[in-house]
């Protein structure tokens, strides 16, 4: 059995997941720079048509990139990329990727080398099998490099074609990416996690992986990380025939073809996000009543947000950040040290209107972008601002 397709704003609480793993060493000029606008509002598009929506940040060590998503004009949505200097002004202009009048959402960055890919889901209309996984390649000029790519992930040597494919999300390191979404496989009667390598020209590199079949569980919300060559993965899993709901990860190992046994990192946990500095790994994810951080090793959580909804994790060297929306409809984040305890909080906006899921990148330590939509909806943009928590 195939799983149907999911409606187009379904699950908005799942946060952008915007850790590229390994990029470019970072520019200790850049960041020293950037850090002058930190608590500026910055207009990720500012004369784009609304609603703007899903933006995911990436710094590769000169230019602040943010994808996003904006109107196609057919009531659909089209996926594009800008970047920031770190004066603020714009580097690189609005440029759409996309190539089809179908609704194509969610987008996802990650780094390779000199490579930016930027994936997303794409929505043809087409049931039962209409989600698909598309690419497109970009250089650090900005300009796309070659057509989209059609994401096909193979299983048992086999496209998987004729099952809807969701859920995008990218990670990387030095020899190209790593894409993980949930997909339909015979096996199992709703969607389940997978991950599959994509080289450096965004070509797959072999099957996908599938990272820990339920076949009474429906997945979703799939986050990653490679470490040293490991993929570290975590995802939700929820049962079908009652509400209960966890989060469970997984390794694996450089060039591995099956991923280790999964464990259950939270009881009751939704929508990881998962974030990797000096070896170490972090987790964040939500649980009914507040959002829990910690090491994803399978200790207990070593920071509990009371009230947060919607977490995105960035990991540093002194431990990293997470970003949230809090019980009040605001924006909020915060840094936690290199042992999991929380440090301080910056609130980004006091009120925010929606809850689409929110990005996080790190630019230094101590340095991190935000970004997120808000607005009164239809005309809801999206916004990036600079945080630094080295500022008393």
């Amino acid at each position: 059995m195939r799983p149907s397709a999911w409606p187009f704003l379904v699950c908005l609480l799942t946060a952008c997941d915007s850790s590229p793993g390994s990029s470019a060493d970072l520019s200790t000029s850049a960041a020293a720079a950037f850090r002058a606008l930190a608590s500026r509002r910055l207009d990720v598009d500012a004369a784009g048509q609304t609603p703007m929506l899903y933006p995911s940040p990436l710094f590769d060590g000169t230019h602040l990139w943010v994808t996003y998503n904006r109107p196609d004009g057919s009531n659909g949505l089209d996926v594009y990329l800008t970047a920031f200097s770190a004066d603020g002004s714009i580097a690189v202009a609005p440029t759409q990727l996309d190539q089809s009048t179908d609704n194509e959402i969610q987008p996802t960055i990650a780094l390779s080398s000199d490579t930016l890919l930027v994936a997303w889901a794409a929505d043809t209309g087409q049931q039962p099998t209409n989600l698909y996984t598309r690419a497109r390649l970009v250089d650090l000029s900005g300009a796309p490099r070659g057509d989209v790519l059609p994401i096909v992930p193979t299983r048992k040597g086999l496209p998987n074609a004729a099952s809807n494919i969701w859920r995008p999300r990218l990670t990387s390191d030095a020899n190209g990416f790593v894409l993980l979404g949930t997909w339909g496989i015979d096996e199992a009667p709703a969607f389940q996690a997978y991950a599959t390598r994509l080289g450096i020209d965004g070509t797959l590199g072999g099957d996908a992986i599938d990272l820990g079949i339920d076949v009474a569980g429906t997945q979703d919300a799939p986050s990653g990380v490679v470490v040293d060559g490991t993929l570290r993965a975590a995802w939700q899993n929820e049962q079908n025939a009652s509400d209960d709901v966890d989060v469970r990860a997984t390794t694996v190992a450089p060039g591995g073809t099956t991923a280790a046994t999964p464990t259950t990192i939270a009881i009751g946990g939704r929508t990881p996000s998962i974030s990797a500095s000096g070896g170490k790994v972090w987790g964040a994810w939500m649980t009914p009543a507040k959002v829990e951080v910690g090491p994803l090793d399978g200790a207990a959580p070593t920071m509990h947000l009371d009230g947060a909804l919607a977490p995105t994790i960035a990991a540093d060297t002194l431990g990293g950040a997470v970003a949230y929306y809090t019980n009040g409809s605001g924006l909020r984040v915060t840094q936690f040290d290199d042992h999991g305890a929380r440090v301080r909080d910056l609130d980004v906006a006091p009120k925010v209107s929606t809850s689409y899921p929110i990005g996080l990148a790190r630019i230094a330590d101590g340095l991190f972008c935000v970004t997120w939509a808000d607005g009164q909806n239809p005309a809801l943009s999206s916004h990036a601002m600079i945080l630094d928590f080295s500022v008393p």
